[in-house]
């Protein structure tokens, strides 16, 4: 996963720890500067290293406004989305920011949520931006033959690929393509699918929104619902016209940029497009229907007014077809040992890897390669992967001798990009991958022990789970336990949890370690080995009969509760702190809850939080599930009203979920 990188630039300490502690734990590395002379400094010479930068706009020396517009006279720097810090209250500095090319707006003190969703917002439209660099690098331009056509098109993706198509050999085709992508997309959201601003403001917030936009698609009377695009050229002027099946809307709010939707997540696309890609935008009848205008020379392509968005380091918009300078390096597999030889077989079936194996020369140097052999310890068909070289840490992966098993998880590891939910690969090797990770989990009868019984439920939004879960009975009659939540879903999720499975399961640790140190232990181990962005929300604990405690560490986790034995919470313990891999230093510190005999101990993730509000999880979650709890109808014990929750559900789930229950003996 590619790292998303953020610029922070403020005067103040605690607002720099503060935005630094929000964002590093969802997977934005954070660099910091203390006023605009320092901040200035670091983008003159490493610029193109940033997603977006987030800038107080008063600081002593060189302030905000003055930072950018640096930033938009320089071509290799200007299309880097900024967020202004400043007051709501104060309209002039708004509208100037907004004149000046401010992105987005965020006041102090900080939302956590409206923060982080802010500059995901910002991330995601420059990793679009660069996206459409890349493909228009691709294109040949041949669509510059084209006269008079018609496109009829339903979903986003397609909008975007059908946008860099006709901007392809257009004079400032990066513009031209995202304002076609973005006309398209509102004519889909809107039009066709009439989901209105405020909904898709909170859908958003609540990441819910594309899966909202799937889920209509299928709907009757969306399903049928087409845009149509029709383009007419000529030598001067290329002019698109998309029609959409919708009710229309009032475009006038949004024809240009405003003070009201300034701290807003969206909103900005139609602006945008007026004032940067095209010579005249002009919706007609009830708005569902727009007419947009590229100018061109006498003859064929010429400049229009403006410059094109420049493309960033490594995303040449004048690459050559056929370049390859940015082509990552061939993942290099080493299959060492008795390894069977289907799974060598299959390895080297895989276009673009290098195997290495039998009696060939193993490759020298920090290369980072994967290395397959026999594993003693997980019988005659076990084997392991560990890594060697820069990036390797000492990991290593215990597996079967399954090889669409061993194939996923390489893929996991050097090429995780082919694994994306949906694709062919995880077609295929996604069952094996689900096998395997099931039996990581154990059977909740083996352990009964005098602690009580356990009971677990387990659902996946996808194939493979990133969530996982596990327990052991100690020789004292102590229960270890613990939950975990690995960033993203499908595949490359999955192979994560075994990660974190190989990484508990060592035996070269003390069964007895404490839950604190277990989790200081993790978070440096997974810092270490998790591409930048992925980390687990976990929880650790040990629960001790004798003293009727449950010893636990969390990582950003809901909260665990305890049940006495007619299934009233009587209390909640806490599952805050950083998730496990997004520090590598973070000072973890054990917590304790006082168990009821009789009762039970419940944790989970939050996907549970999903069943609760059916499918669109909102503040206060936590809450309602505890309502929800002690609501449940024909009550019960703790184990029995949390199965009733979750079976009560019958729809798809939105995120993956994992409950457990400790049944404790009386």
């Amino acid at each position: 996963m590619p790292t998303v990188r953020v610029l922070v630039v403020d005067d103040e300490d605690f607002n720099r720890q503060t935005l630094r502690y929000c964002l590093e734990p969802i997977g934005f590395e954070i660099d910091e500067a203390g006023d605009g002379v320092e901040a200035w400094a670091l983008l003159s010479k490493r610029g193109d290293r940033y997603d977006a930068i987030l800038l107080d706009r008063r600081m002593p020396g060189m302030d905000g406004m003055t930072v950018l517009a640096k930033i938009k006279e320089d071509p290799a720097l200007k299309d880097i989305p900024v967020i202004m810090q400043t007051a709501m209250d104060r309209e002039e500095e708004i509208i100037d920011g907004i004149e000046a090319g401010v992105h987005y707006y965020l006041t102090k003190p900080y939302d956590i949520d409206v923060l982080v969703s802010v500059v995901r917002a910002a991330t995601d439209d420059y990793a679009r931006l660069r996206r459409v660099h890349t493909e228009l690098a691709k294109r040949s331009g041949a669509i510059r033959l084209l006269v008079q056509g018609r496109f009829e098109l339903r979903t986003p993706q397609e909008a975007d690929a059908l946008g860099v198509m006709l901007a392809s050999g257009l004079p400032r085709s990066a513009a031209v393509a995202m304002g076609l992508s973005e006309l398209l997309i509102n004519a889909i959201e809107h039009g066709n699918l009439e989901l209105d601003y405020a909904s898709k403001t909170d859908l958003t917030a609540a990441g819910q929104w594309d899966k909202i936009i799937g889920e209509r698609l299928e709907l009757t009377p969306y399903r049928g619902r087409v845009v149509i695009m029709d383009v007419r050229r000529d030598a001067q002027k290329a002019v698109f016209t998309i029609t959409d099946e919708g009710k229309g809307f009032d475009w006038r709010a949004y024809m240009d940029l405003t003070k009201e939707r300034a701290f807003d997540t969206h909103g900005r696309g139609i602006a945008m497009a007026r004032k940067l890609a095209f010579a005249s935008l002009e919706y007609q009848g009830r708005g569902n229907i727009v007419v947009a205008t590229v100018a061109l020379s006498e003859g064929g392509l010429a400049a229009q007014s403006g410059q094109d968005p420049a493309p960033t380091a490594g995303h040449s918009s004048q690459a050559e077809e056929g370049d390859e300078t940015d082509k990552a390096p061939e993942p290099v597999i080493a299959v060492a040992g008795s390894v069977p030889a289907a799974v060598e077989s299959r390895l080297r079936s895989v276009e673009g890897w290098t195997v290495i194996g039998g009696g060939e020369v193993m490759p020298g140097g920090d290369d980072d390669v994967l290395v397959i052999s026999s594993d003693d310890a997980n019988g005659p068909a076990g084997l392991r992967l560990s890594r060697r070289g820069a990036g390797a840490k000492g990991e290593t992966i215990p597996l079967s001798g399954d090889p669409n098993l061993v194939e996923a998880v390489a893929r996991a590891l050097v090429l995780p990009e082919t694994l994306e939910i949906g694709g062919d690969a995880e077609a295929r090797l996604g069952a094996a991958l689900a096998c395997h990770q099931q039996g990581l989990a154990p059977d909740p009868s083996t352990l009964v022990t005098p602690v009580g019984s356990v009971s677990a439920w387990t659902s996946s939004c996808s194939r493979v789970s990133g969530d996982t879960w596990g327990a052991r009975c100690l020789d004292d009659g102590r229960l270890s336990i613990f939950i975990a939540d690995m960033t993203g879903h499908g595949p490359v999720a999955g192979v994560n949890t075994l990660r974190l499975h190989a990484l508990l399961n060592d035996p070269a640790t003390d069964p007895d370690e404490a839950p604190d140190a277990v989790l200081r232990r993790l978070d440096k181990a997974l810092k270490a080995v998790l591409p930048s962005g992925e980390y687990a929300a976990m929880l650790y604990g040990i629960v001790d009969p004798v003293a009727g405690r449950f010893d636990y560490a969390a990582a950003g986790v809901p909260h665990p509760v305890v049940m006495d034995a007619a299934g009233r919470i009587v209390a909640a313990g806490s599952g805050k702190g950083l998730p496990v891999g997004a520090s590598g230093v973070f000072p973890y510190e054990k917590r304790e809850l006082h168990l009821v005999p009789g009762g039970g101990l419940v944790m989970f993730t939050d996907g549970l939080f999903s069943l609760v509000d059916r499918g669109h999880p909102g503040a206060d979650a936590f809450e309602r599930f505890t309502v929800a709890m002690e609501a449940m109808v024909g009550g019960g014990t703790a184990a029995e009203r949390l199965a009733a929750l979750v079976s009560a559900f019958d729809g798809p789930c939105a995120d993956d979920v994992t409950a457990v229950c400790l049944s404790l003996a009386d």
